[in-house]
C-alpha cells in the first residue's frame, strides 16, 4: 500500500502525509495485537525504508511534509529497521533525516558527523565493521549514496560554522572515497548554486559566496 500511495494512478501528486499516516496507523495496530495475531508481523520494514528513502534523498519527488510528522516517523526509525550495525544504522538514518529537516532552522550537519566519528571509529565493534565493509565497497551504489551523503554534510556544516569538523569529513572522504573526491569542489558548489545534483535538491539554506572546498587541514576534532 505504501509503494501504491507513493506512485498514484493518472499522475496523481503523492501525499507523503497520507502515506505517514498509513505506516503509523500501521505500527499502532501491531503494537496493539495479541500475541500470535497477524497484525504482530506486520512488514514495517519494507515500508520503514520506503518512506524514509522518500523523506530523504528523494523528497524532491514527493513535494513538502509536514513536519511534525515527518519529526514522529525520525521517533520510530527503531521499530522498523534491523540488519547489520542496527544501532550505528539507526543513528545513521535519524541523522540523516537531520540533514533535510523540512524546517530549515532544524536542518543541521552535526548528528551526522557525530554517527560518522562512531563509523570510522579506530576500533569500531563488529557490527560497525561490517556495515562500514559495505559503506566503503568500490563500486556499489550503496559506496556512492553515502559519499554523496558525505558531501551534503560538509555543506550543512560550513553553513553553520563548523568548520574544522566540515574539514574532518573532508579528509574522510578523501580517505576512503579517493576516486569520487575528484567531484567533491564541484558537487559542493552545485550546493551553493542551488540546483538539484542527483536528485539531491538543496533548499533552506544557502550560504553567500563560495564554499570552501579546500581548506587547511587539521587534526580530529573535539565533537561536542
Amino acid at each position: 500500500m505504501i509503494e501504491a500511495k507513493l506512485q498514484p494512478p493518472y499522475g496523481q501528486k503523492p501525499d507523503l502525509n497520507e502515506v505517514l499516516d498509513i505506516f503509523f496507523r500501521a505500527v499502532s495496530l501491531r503494537d496493539m495485537a495479541k500475541k500470535g495475531d497477524h497484525l504482530q508481523y506486520l512488514p514495517l520494514n519494507s515500508a520503514g525504508a520506503i518512506i524514509h528513502q522518500a523523506l530523504t534523498r528523494m523528497r524532491y519527488q514527493f513535494g513538502e511534509v509536514e513536519p511534525r510528522r515527518y519529526a514522529r516517523f525520525k521517533d520510530l526509525i527503531n521499530t522498523w529497521m534491523r540488519g547489520k550495525g542496527k544501532g550505528t544504522g539507526i543513528r545513521l538514518n535519524m541523522a540523516l533525516m537531520d540533514l533535510y529537516h523540512p524546517t530549515s532552522t532544524k536542518i543541521s550537519g552535526l548528528p551526522m558527523i557525530h554517527t560518522l566519528q562512531e563509523l570510522f571509529s579506530p576500533d569500531p565493534s563488529t557490527d560497525v565493521s561490517e556495515l562500514l565493509a559495505e559503506f566503503k565497497s568500490s563500486g556499489n551504489e550503496e559506496n556512492h549514496l553515502w559519499y554523496l551523503i558525505m558531501v551534503l554534510t560538509v555543506y550543512r556544516l560550513q553553513i553553520q560554522g563548523y568548520t574544522e569538523e566540515a574539514v574532518w569529513v573532508q579528509d574522510k572522504i578523501s580517505e576512503h572515497f579517493p576516486r569520487l573526491d575528484y567531484y567533491t569542489h564541484s558537487n559542493l558548489q552545485q550546493f551553493v548554486n542551488g540546483t538539484r545534483w542527483n536528485g539531491q535538491h538543496v533548499d533552506g539554506q544557502r550560504p553567500t559566496g563560495a564554499i570552501n572546498a579546500a581548506t587547511n587541514r587539521v587534526p580530529y576534532p573535539a565533537f561536542t
